[in-house]
């Protein structure tokens, strides 16, 4: 029953979380430049808990797979 709370929550703020990310640039930017510190062009990466895939998208990596439970 938590599982399903939790759940909720998270599809409910899909949407404006692309918004919140843009407006926080400057930390998630960083976050995205440390993770190509560690990765290769033919680097292969799971993201589990990807949200909206915008990390995943940004990194380095020819196979990339992201996954989430929510529905975005």
């Amino acid at each position: 029953m938590q599982r399903n709370k939790y759940k909720e929550y998270f599809n409910s703020i899909a949407e404006s979380r692309i918004g919140y990310r843009k407006s926080k640039s400057y930390y998630w930017d960083s976050i995205t430049k440390y993770c190509n510190y560690f990765l290769h062009d033919e680097s292969s990466v799971l993201e589990i808990g990807c949200g909206t895939g915008e990390l995943i998208h940004e990194v380095k990596g020819s196979r990339k797979v992201g996954i989430d439970s929510a529905r975005s």
